[in-house]
């Protein structure tokens, strides 16, 4: 004859309140970690599209004035004859 298997005693209630406790912070923790995160991608994305600009208003800046010096460079020289 087997033995009747004995009930699987339950962890009291009292010590479910700090692993909770415990979990919720981890949770405010990993979300806060991952609101910071994404700030931090929407700034270096700004950053990113900023200095696009930047390089974009340099660039055609250098642009006008190179083709300035080349247009002086092509034209005539007058002569006084």
């Amino acid at each position: 004859m087997t033995r009747p298997a004995a009930p699987v005693p339950h962890p009291p209630r009292l010590a479910a309140a700090p692993r909770l406790a415990a979990a919720s912070c981890r949770l405010q923790a990993a979300e806060s970690g991952f609101a910071r995160s994404a700030i931090d991608l929407r700034r270096a994305a700004l950053d990113h599209v900023d200095s696009q600009h930047l390089v974009g208003l340099v660039l055609r800046a250098t642009l006008r004035r190179l083709i300035g010096q080349d247009a002086a460079r092509r034209r005539p020289v007058a002569s006084g004859t």
